[in-house]
Parts: C-alpha cells; sequence; structure tokens
C-alpha cells in the first residue's frame, strides 16, 4: 500500500499553486463537458456537435498547461523548413490535378471542348467529392504514423531526450507538445484540399453533413493514428522501430477486426450464447459490431448496406449513429494512448540508458549461426545483424495475426464437415472457398506485410552504418563496394525468412485442399521474391541518399504505396484523353492497358492473377479471354517489376560508389573540362661560386715591411 502512495505521489505530484488549481479545474470541465455533450447528443446536430467538441478541447488546452515550451520550438523549427510547403503545394496540385481529370472524365464523351451539361453538374461535384476523401483518407494514414512515430525517437537516436529530460518540463509537456506540433502540421496538409472542395458546393449534390462527417472521420482517424505513433515512439530505441511498431498496430487492428467477422459465418455463432429460452444481452455479433466500430472499411460498407435495402432509413438517420461510434472508438485510443506514453516516459528512457540494448534470441532459430566463409558481407547482414528490434507490443501483434490468419482455415473446415460433407459438390466448394479465403484474403495480405518488412529492413541498411559510425571502417576493408551492397540488399530479401514458414503454411492448405494449382505456387514463389528484390533496392537507395535512418523510411514507405498504386493515377490522367474519339486508337486499347496496370499492381497479381487453380480456366472474367489471360498480363507485369529492379540496382551502385568516394569525379555533361595546361620546364638558376684567393702568409715575428715584400734574406 505504501508504495502504491508513493507512486501516485510521483507521478501525480499535489500541488497548492494557482496554475495546479487551474490544471485540475480543466480536467473537470473537460470532463463535465465531454459527459453533457454525449448526453445531449440525440439533441444537437452534427455540426453542433462537432462545433462544441472544437471549443470543449480548445479551451482545455489553453486553460491548462498541457503543453510547454517545446510545442513552440517545435512549431517554430518546422514552420522554417521549406520541405513541408512544397508538400502541401504538391497536394493542392495533385487535388486541382484529379478535379480536371473527373472533368474530362465527364466531357470527353464526344469532343474534349465539350462541358458539363448542367443536369449533370451535382453528379459531377459528388463523384469528385468521394474520390477526393477517398485520396485524402489514403494519404493521411500512410503519412501519420511516419511523420509522428519519430517525434521522440528521434531525440533517442541523437542523445538529446537526456538533457530533455534533465529540464524542469513534466512528461506530458514534452510528450503532448511532439504530438501537437506534427498533428497542426498534418491539419494543415488537411485544409489544404479545403478551397478545392468548397468550391464544389455551388454545383449541388453534395451534402453538407457529408462534408462535415468526412473531414471529423478524417481528424478522428489521424488523432487515433497519432496516439499510436507516440506511444510506439516512447516504447522503441530508434526511430524505426518505431514506425514499424505503429503500422503494425494499425494494420493489426484492420486484420483483426476485418476477420472477426467470420465469427458470424457458421450457424448458430452469430447468436452465442443465447438459447431459444434465454437471449443473451451480449452476443458474438455484439462483440464483432464494437470490435469494428473504429475499422473504415466495416463502417462503409454496413452503411452502405443499411442505407441500399429497400425500406430502410435515410442517410441522415442513419450517418450520426455510425459517427458516433467510430468517434468514441478512435477518441479513446487518441486519449489513452498518449496518457500511456506520459506515464511511462521516464521510466522507459532511463532503463534504456542505463541497460544498454540486448539482443533476443529469435522465436524460430532452426540452425545454428554458420561459421564466417568467403562471403562475410553476407554472413554479416544475413546472420550478424539483429535487424528490426519490435516491443513485446509488436511480438502480440504479430502473434495474434498469425493465429487471426488461420481463422479462416478453421471455419473452414467447420463448414465442410457439418454442411458439405454428404454434397456431391462438397471438394468443389471447399476449393472455392479456401481459394477465396485462405489463399487470396490472408495470403495476400500476409505477402504484402511481409514485403514491407523487406523495405523497412532495407530502408537502414546503410544509414544504420552511418549512425553506429561503422561506415567509415566498413569502407576501409578491402571489400568492393558492390560487395557490400550486394550483401545489404540480400540480407534485406532474407530477413523475411521466417515469415514464409507462415506465407507457406497458408499457401500450402490451398495446395492440398485444391484452392490453388501447383503451377500457380510455383508462380506466386518467383512473383513475391521479384517484389522483395525491387522493394530492398528501394530502400537500399533511399538509405543511400538519405542523412538519418528516419528519413530512409519514410520515403521508402511512401514510395513503395506510390509505386503499388501510383501507375493507377497516371492512367487516371490519361483515360479522358483517350475516351476522345480517335481513329488513330483501337476500340481494345482500354482493356488491354487496364489489364495491364492490374498486373502491375501487387495487391491484384497476388490475390487474383497468381493465385487461380485448374477450375478458374473455364470462366471469363469481365467478358475477356478467360483467367490465361490475366494470368499472362500478371507474369508481364512481374516481368516489369523485373527490370525496374535491375535498373534501380545499377542507379544505387552507382550512386554508393561517389558517396563512397570510390570513383573519380566525372564533371556534369554539357561542360567541358578546361584544358590542362602544359607544365614548363624548371630553369634551376646555379649560382657561381666567388673566386677565393690564396691567403697570404703570416708574417713571422721579427720580420720587417722589406722582408716581407723581398722574402726572408739568407745569412
Amino acid at each position: 500500500m505504501s508504495a502504491l502512495v508513493a507512486w501516485l505521489r510521483r507521478t501525480f505530484p499535489w500541488s497548492n499553486s494557482r496554475q495546479s488549481w487551474l490544471d485540475r479545474l480543466a480536467v473537470a470541465g473537460v470532463v463535465g463537458g465531454a459527459l453533457a455533450l454525449v448526453l445531449c447528443a440525440p439533441l444537437l446536430s452534427l455540426a453542433a456537435q462537432v462545433l462544441l467538441w472544437g471549443l470543449l478541447l480548445a479551451a482545455a488546452a489553453f486553460t491548462s498547461r498541457l503543453f510547454g515550451p517545446v510545442l513552440f520550438y517545435d512549431l517554430v523549427r518546422i514552420a522554417r523548413r521549406n520541405r513541408y510547403y512544397l508538400i502541401r503545394v504538391l497536394y493542392a496540385s495533385f487535388l486541382l490535378t484529379m478535379l480536371c481529370w473527373v472533368y474530362f472524365a465527364f466531357t470527353a464523351g464526344g469532343q474534349l471542348d465539350r462541358t458539363v451539361p448542367p443536369k449533370e453538374a451535382a453528379r459531377f461535384a459528388n463523384s469528385f467529392f468521394y474520390m477526393f476523401m477517398g485520396v485524402q483518407f489514403l494519404v493521411v494514414t500512410v503519412v501519420t504514423p511516419a511523420y509522428v512515430a519519430g517525434a521522440v525517437a528521434e531525440e533517442k537516436e541523437r542523445k538529446t531526450l537526456e538533457f530533455i529530460l534533465a529540464t524542469d518540463l513534466l512528461n506530458r509537456e514534452i510528450v503532448l507538445s511532439k504530438l501537437a506540433s506534427r498533428v497542426l502540421n498534418l491539419v494543415l496538409l488537411i485544409l489544404t484540399g479545403l478551397p478545392v472542395l468548397a468550391g464544389l458546393q455551388f454545383l449541388g449534390g453534395v451534402d453538407p453533413m457529408l462534408v462535415i462527417a468526412g473531414f471529423v472521420v478524417t481528424l478522428l482517424t489521424v488523432g487515433s493514428l497519432a496516439g499510436l505513433s507516440i506511444l510506439a515512439s516512447v516504447l522503441c530505441r530508434r526511430a524505426r522501430d518505431a514506425i514499424v511498431l505503429s503500422y503494425l498496430m494499425a494494420v493489426g487492428y484492420l486484420g483483426l477486426s476485418g476477420l472477426s467477422w467470420l465469427l458470424t459465418m457458421p450457424t448458430g455463432w452469430a447468436n452465442f450464447p443465447s438459447t431459444p429460452s434465454w437471449p443473451s444481452p451480449v452476443t458474438v455479433e455484439d462483440l464483432v459490431k464494437w470490435l469494428n466500430a473504429g475499422n473504415i472499411v466495416s463502417v462503409l460498407i454496413r452503411l452502405t448496406t443499411e442505407t441500399a435495402r429497400p425500406g430502410s432509413r435515410p442517410l441522415a438517420e442513419v450517418l450520426p449513429v455510425y459517427l458516433r461510434n467510430y468517434a468514441l472508438f478512435h477518441a479513446a485510443v487518441a486519449l489513452l494512448a498518449p496518457l500511456w506514453a506520459v506515464l511511462r516516459l521516464r521510466a522507459i528512457a532511463l532503463n534504456e540508458t542505463g541497460e544498454p540494448a540486448r539482443r533476443r534470441p529469435p522465436i524460430l532459430a532452426l540452425t545454428r549461426r554458420p561459421r564466417l566463409g568467403e562471403h562475410p558481407m553476407v554472413w554479416k547482414e544475413v546472420f550478424a545483424d539483429h535487424g528490426l528490434r519490435v516491443h513485446w507490443l509488436g511480438q502480440a501483434i504479430v502473434v495474434l495475426l498469425v493465429l487471426a490468419s488461420f481463422v479462416p482455415v478453421v471455419v473452414i473446415a467447420y463448414q465442410f464437415l457439418g454442411k458439405y460433407v454428404y454434397s456431391g459438390n462438397a471438394w468443389e466448394r471447399l476449393g472455392e472457398d479456401t481459394q477465396t479465403w485462405v489463399v487470396r484474403v490472408s495470403g495476400t495480405g500476409v505477402a504484402c506485410l511481409l514485403l514491407l518488412s523487406v523495405a523497412v529492413r532495407a530502408s537502414g541498411s546503410i544509414t544504420g552504418e552511418r549512425d553506429r559510425q561503422t561506415l567509415d571502417g566498413l569502407l576501409t576493408t578491402p571489400l568492393d563496394s558492390d560487395t557490400i551492397l550486394f550483401g545489404k540488399w540480400l540480407g534485406a530479401v532474407l530477413s523475411a525468412r521466417r515469415g514464409w514458414l507462415w506465407l507457406g503454411a497458408l499457401w500450402g492448405v490451398g495446395l492440398v485442399t485444391g484452392g490453388l494449382h501447383p503451377l500457380a505456387l510455383v508462380l506466386l514463389m518467383l512473383t513475391w521474391l521479384v517484389y522483395a528484390a525491387f522493394l530492398a533496392g528501394l530502400g537500399t537507395w533511399f538509405s543511400t541518399v538519405s542523412r538519418t535512418t528516419l528519413r530512409a523510411t519514410t520515403w521508402t514507405l511512401v514510395c513503395t504505396v506510390a509505386a503499388a498504386v501510383g501507375h493507377w493515377v497516371i492512367w487516371m490522367c490519361c483515360v479522358p484523353c483517350l475516351f476522345a474519339r480517335s481513329p488513330m486508337l483501337p476500340e481494345e486499347l482500354l482493356t488491354w492497358v487496364a489489364k495491364y496496370q492490374a498486373g502491375l499492381t501487387p495487391m491484384v497479381n497476388l490475390g487474383y492473377s497468381s493465385s487461380f487453380r485448374a477450375e478458374d480456366f473455364g470462366h471469363r472474367f469481365g467478358g475477356s479471354d478467360g483467367m490465361g489471360e490475366m494470368v499472362a498480363y500478371g507474369m508481364a507485369g512481374t516481368a516489369t517489376w523485373a527490370v525496374l529492379a535491375v535498373l534501380l540496382w545499377g542507379a544505387t551502385s552507382r550512386r554508393f560508389r561517389q558517396i563512397a568516394g570510390r570513383v573519380a569525379f566525372e564533371p556534369e555533361r554539357g561542360v567541358r573540362p578546361a584544358p590542362r595546361a602544359k607544365p614548363r620546364p624548371k630553369v634551376v638558376e646555379v649560382e657561381e661560386a666567388p673566386e677565393v684567393l690564396p691567403a697570404d702568409p703570416e708574417p713571422l715575428s721579427g720580420d720587417t715591411d722589406e722582408d716581407r715584400i723581398t722574402g726572408p734574406q739568407l745569412p
């Protein structure tokens, strides 16, 4: 009991100062105002609720000392960096380009100089709104963890967190200041697109409630992701590990909540533990709905399904209920995660300072570490380097993801044994379900997760050596530059070798049950290796040209997402021009290009084109020639990625040689080097030695001048 009281006194010191009472009043006001808004929510409109919540949070921030001087310092430092202005300008330019594309899509049915008819103006504005909200949500979900997760971890890597903790700043002032500065910068990015969207209100067709709901959902998602990211930044030693943990928590929640719907598929499972005579107040279906309250994909599917049914309630009545549940879920995460970070900041920092990082033995150590052979760089990267150090929270999420990925196997086996065992098409139905849920859903998700781990590992290959101050020592060895780079590249590809057991188990289940063709298994393995080779090269490139591991990891993740789906943006920009009537273009051109784009997309290639079975070749895909054509386009896309991986390797090798100083300096193209002047022969002037005359003999004692002139006289 005394230890508990001592901990409470250290964590929550009591003071009777004016500022302390203001803090307590602010906390009481926030809690009371939040309860009042929750109770009065049915009586207020959606816009009024959003406005009151914003005013309540602003009043709490200004009346209490939640933020310290670190917030002002970070805001000034971020405002002086030109790259954030450039990012916002590029984002606004991209939104305007997307608006032009939607306009051309509506006017390219005939000629390019045609305008949007007045009766289609509302549909035009509605189409752009949904596309705008989708792009904005995707951007903030990708950027937020990579941007916020390095807030505290960067201070740890620079060894400056100890100096901050030595001041009289409180934990909440440090953590919340770091969090608020980055969230405010992200809010500026979100507000960049508001003027573009506001101009569409004059065209009609967009409900203002949808606009408010879209921005509220985006801000709530940013808040929860930022809270998880700042928690990961406090828990992890390095920024790269914090970024990985942040994405892992987000992906883990989406995957676990999405797969939980499988628990309601078997007959009788949804109403468990209810009985015909006793209805349970809480069933499995209720738990699944509560778990999916913050899953944006699940919320959109349920909202669309409920409003599309005949005789259903209008959207104005259904939307506030889903928005309230979504807000409660993400608000709880946005508050609890930073609170955990505040309470554990100093304890974790002191623990990390007092004890060095110890390497934990791998869980699946099937073989011993081999001896150092003829390839020391490969041995170092594959067997000696520890790679990512995931916190125990991340390890728990990985274990849950492994277990959740086999939930479809259990559900399909239960249905097969209980429902289809006596039917004639039992094996065919088993193969279809296994292909859909085990191979294409779970298998594709696991494959993409392993590919992301390869990219993250490669992004810290060169910058990690620079941070540890071992790059100079590595360059002084007799190893060639390509040998060093190849070891880094191969180590990144083989870093996911323990995850191959997980992925191979899912593909093996599909192969045994008939949900995957043996040739498809070989094609899937080859396709994954090609994608891994490209991502390893991409991460190595950014690790070579970047100064810090955080910057290299951020650019690698952003460019990975852009490379996976960015070519669709280019294709969408070109579609309106191709829609125009032109006798030079064949009619099948759009279909060919669309299928090739599908083959270039890793998720489509792994989840559809390369995961086929023998029965799929008798079906047709969208009126095309069949599944064989989609497999061919998938192979063409894989070959394209292989060519890009080779080109990226060449560029990275050349750049690494230049940075390492192992190539001669080459002038820029178009600049002719100045001709060297011929060296003139050196003229060595030899000074003549002065003539030395013989000295006169010294006169003997007693000699006279006459004797010296005539010489001595004989006697």
